[in-house]
């Protein structure tokens, strides 16, 4: 939600329960240096908790599924289905992404990602105060936090990741043909 409305209430409403003054790490403000993004790719979270290490508490928030993604990607798998000729070239062990998919998306109304779900659970770890951002208030979080997907290497979180993506950017083409990622070469 980094450079929307969503982010701008998010920064308000913890200024407003943890006090006005309250400096706010913000993880978009790393997430966009070039720099930051190439040494969190070659160390991984654990430079994110060195950030958490600098921090009085953690703020963390739920991926909430706009309706409309949720209409594109069951418009996509439906679409999908069309041409079913494409799941006999899925890899064996990938075939259940799209059942893990729909129903995901069909049956969830908010997700915690992996990364999300490792950062508190560090915080925890760590004795930091963590809290759940949730709309105009903070609830605080004081048990582990279980991710929506099986790690960051879950072929279905990044089929969700690009879903995401390619719904937000518009650029639909990237996923056809229907699941080209998870088949057999």
């Amino acid at each position: 939600m980094y450079n929307t409305k969503e982010e701008e209430k998010s920064i308000q409403t913890i200024r407003e329960n943890l006090g006005g003054d309250v400096h706010v790490l913000n993880p978009r403000d790393y997430d966009e240096d070039p720099d930051f993004a190439y040494l969190k790719k070659r160390k991984g979270l654990s430079v994110c908790f060195r950030l958490i290490d600098l921090t009085d508490c953690l703020v963390f928030s739920r991926f909430y599924m706009p309706k409309q993604f949720k209409n594109y990607v069951l418009e996509y798998l439906q679409h999908a289905d069309e041409y079913s000729h494409f799941k006999s070239r899925l890899k064996e062990n990938l075939k259940d992404v799209l059942g893990r998919l729909q129903h995901l998306v069909m049956e969830k109304t908010s997700l915690v990602t992996p990364g999300v779900a490792k950062e508190v659970n560090y915080a925890l770890r760590t004795k930091k105060d963590v809290y759940e951002l949730l709309p105009r208030k903070l609830r605080a979080w004081n048990k582990k936090l279980k991710s929506d997907f099986k790690g960051p290497d879950d072929p279905l979180y990044g089929t969700f990741s690009l879903m995401l993506k390619t719904w937000k950017d518009g650029k639909c083409e990237r996923l056809l043909p229907p699941f080209w990622w998870l088949m057999e070469k």
